[in-house]
């Protein structure tokens, strides 16, 4: 019985499967053919007898394992045969871009207005000067209103460049701007002159056949007693009321305004001053010195490096000196006989008044009048020593040659 029931199923499933591939597969019907319909299965006519079937495991499914990848086999090598060399890449050198060649004319790099006026700054091209500090003369030109002085210190800035300000007044800047200051203001920026004239007031230290190193006297340790400086001699750069007289025995640079003496004595205040004084002269500069009016501080004297005629240049120094002796000489007795004219005149007028003999007072004036004459041939016997002592130095300069 279970191998008829087995049976029946078997054979309905496979009538059935038949059936569904039948349709399945069947291609697309034309219009005259009929499809052929499927055989309908015959139940059968007594009721199968079910039973328990036990059921069929299930096996367990098997890890899927990837094979690992092979290694690739080396590439077999022919004996005797040398691998194929190839030539290096080269990399091409980048091109570097020349530098700008340095701007060689002096110019303005900043403005900056202060309670002083304007600060205008340059620059100079200086590559041949090794110092760190040097001094320079700086002239400004302004559009209509004339050119200006200064004398300035420069630092430098980098191997071929030295900066320096001054400051200048406000009307004479009809813009503060650098691009105006530029295009209106002339700048030049000149060595300072360093040879010595021949005049003799520091004398032995220092004299025109000499030459003389400075520093700017704004650098490095402070200005103290018996340093030899230079300075202006303009009356407006002297802290004094009155108008400075001129110096008639200093050493001046040549072609300037400016004088080399030693300072004796440093006057303290809100702006440091100094009393200064030729060695070779009898008494002090009449003018306190400004700080700001010192330009140069003499650090070495290299003595007679300029002199072309030693014999010739010693024999004129001394006759020069000679001729300053008798130059003070006449000086110290015209001050003691105006000194005593003086005293005679006051003298006179008092016996006047009180009613003195008349020979007395003809006694006191004609002392007075010797005294008056004697003064006159002092001062005609100075002049002529000044004219002597200013032929002498011209002498002088012709035993010398400067650069």
């Amino acid at each position: 019985m279970p191998r008829l029931l087995t049976g029946l199923l078997l054979g309905l499933s496979l009538a059935l499967l038949g059936c569904a591939v039948s349709v399945a597969n069947t291609p697309v019907p034309l219009p005259e053919v009929e499809p052929t319909p499927c055989a309908t299965p015959v139940a059968p006519t007594a009721t199968p007898r079910l039973e328990l079937v036990e059921p069929i495991s299930t096996p367990a499914p098997t890890p899927t394992t990837i094979p690992a990848t092979p290694r690739p086999t080396p590439r077999p090598t022919l004996a005797g045969v040398s691998s194929p060399t190839f030539a290096p890449v080269s990399t091409p050198t980048p091109t570097l871009k020349p530098r700008p060649a340095p701007i060689q004319e002096p110019r303005f790099t900043g403005v900056l207005g202060t309670n002083r006026g304007l600060l205008l700054k340059f620059r100079s091209y200086l590559p041949e000067i090794e110092d760190n500090n040097v001094v320079r003369r700086v002239v400004l030109t302004y559009p209509g209103r004339g050119r200006e002085e200064f004398i300035v210190g420069l630092t430098r800035g980098n191997s071929v460049y030295h900066d320096g300000e001054a400051y200048v007044a406000d009307f004479k800047i009809h813009l503060p701007t650098l691009e105006w200051i530029k295009d209106n203001v002339a700048l030049e920026i000149e060595e300072f002159p360093v040879r010595i004239a021949c005049t003799g007031s520091m004398r032995p230290v220092i004299d025109c056949g000499d030459d003389v190193i400075f520093e700017p006297a704004r650098f490095g340790d402070r200005l103290a007693v018996d340093d030899i400086i230079t300075f202006r001699r303009s009356t407006t750069d002297i802290d004094v009321e009155s108008d400075c007289p001129a110096f008639f025995n200093a050493p001046s640079l040549v072609g300037t305004d400016y004088i080399i003496h030693r300072i004796i004595q440093v006057v303290p205040g809100g702006e440091t001053s100094y009393v200064t004084k030729g060695d070779n002269n009898s008494a002090q500069d009449a003018c306190l010195v400004k700080e700001d009016s010192i330009i140069f501080r003499v650090l070495e004297v290299d003595k007679d490096v300029y002199v072309i005629d030693k014999f010739q240049y010693d024999q004129h120094v001394e006759e020069y000196q000679a001729l300053l002796f008798q130059y003070r000489e006449d000086s110290a007795e015209l001050d003691d006989l105006a000194i005593r004219l003086q005293g005679n005149i006051d003298n006179y007028n008092r016996l006047q008044q009180s009613g003195a003999q008349p020979t007395v007072l003809e006694q006191v004036n004609e002392l007075s009048l010797e005294l008056w004459q004697r003064i006159l041939e002092l001062v005609d016997e100075r002049n002529q020593a000044r004219e002597d002592m200013q032929e002498a130095q011209r002498r002088i300069e012709q035993t010398v040659s400067w650069p």
